[in-house]
């Protein structure tokens, strides 16, 4: 069914051609509209996503007609947690900033200061062996920790890894962008969210007690992924429609710009990261790890 729907995709801009019918001799071609048509067999399949992106859609303006809206918080603001990076290793922030030229997603008020974590070598790849393989890539399968202690509110599992074409598109296999996921509350309104992970990797469950660091699951590729890669955000509620991201300013880290990061990104590198006392605000093309606690 999937293929089917990707095949249909493609084919109803052939109905573009119905143009064709109004300004040449020959209307029938107008009936190449009908090809249009296909569209149902998309909407039918995919309409747990179609209404994902509405209910983001309604997000923006809830959150932005909220008055104590937390994204116009200073961020030199201090959460009231102290989060650590939610792997081991270093790791190259790819999406992911504290202002709008940097940010991951800043019209999505809960993703505006979420960040996309991969591995590269030092040649700035992030896989080595066939791209269209998720084993392929150096943080596949890697641990997820526990960026700060707090009680697991909801895990959504069963997802398999979605296709990885090796041309950076996404081809979502699963009825959540996020794919398999899990959300933490940290107490103080502080909620994290991880998205991708891998299918039957977790080793927790809902409700149970996690410590920084603790392992939770793996590393995958299910949801809106083009690649194996963590998505982390903070926010301040519940809900992935209507809270508001916070900035996370990430305490005992080691941070440096990543070296040929242009091979695979050619957006723009700050030279500089925020700092206030011991936390940092990082930023896309920097690799990232945490201390020695």
């Amino acid at each position: 069914m999937h293929r089917f729907v990707s095949f249909t995709k493609k084919l109803k801009w052939f109905g573009l051609l119905g143009l064709l019918g109004y300004v040449t001799p020959y209307e029938n071609l107008k009936l190449l509209w009908l090809i249009w048509l296909l569209c149902f067999f998309e909407i039918i399949a995919e309409w747990r996503i179609l209404c994902q992106s509405m209910l983001q859609l309604i997000g923006i303006f809830a959150v932005n007609l909220r008055p104590s809206d937390r994204q116009s918080l200073a961020v030199s603001t201090r959460t009231e947690n102290c989060y650590r990076l939610p792997f081991t290793g270093q790791w190259t922030v790819v999406n992911g900033g504290i202002d709008k030229e940097m940010s991951h997603s800043w019209s999505i008020p809960a993703q505006r200061y979420a960040y996309d974590f991969l591995i590269l070598d030092e040649e700035g790849k992030s896989h080595m062996g066939d791209p269209r393989k998720p084993e392929s890539y150096y943080c596949y399968n890697r641990d997820i920790l526990a960026p700060c202690d707090g009680t697991v509110l909801s895990i959504q599992d069963g997802y398999e890894d979605s296709l990885i074409d090796g041309k950076g598109s996404a081809d979502c296999r699963a009825k959540d962008i996020r794919g398999n996921h899990i959300l933490i509350s940290h107490g103080d309104n502080e909620y994290s969210l991880i998205a991708h992970i891998k299918k039957n990797s977790f080793l927790v469950g809902i409700g149970d007690m996690v410590t920084r660091g603790q392992v939770m699951a793996k590393c995958g590729n299910s949801g809106n992924s083009s690649e194996p890669h963590i998505h982390y955000q903070l926010q301040d509620g519940e809900s992935f429609y209507f809270s508001s991201g916070m900035p996370v300013g990430f305490c005992d880290i080691k941070a440096e710009k990543k070296a040929n990061y242009s091979s695979l990104d050619p957006r723009k590198v700050h030279d500089r990261l925020v700092r206030a006392d011991d936390i940092t605000y990082i930023q896309r093309g920097w690799a990232v790890e945490n201390l020695q606690p």
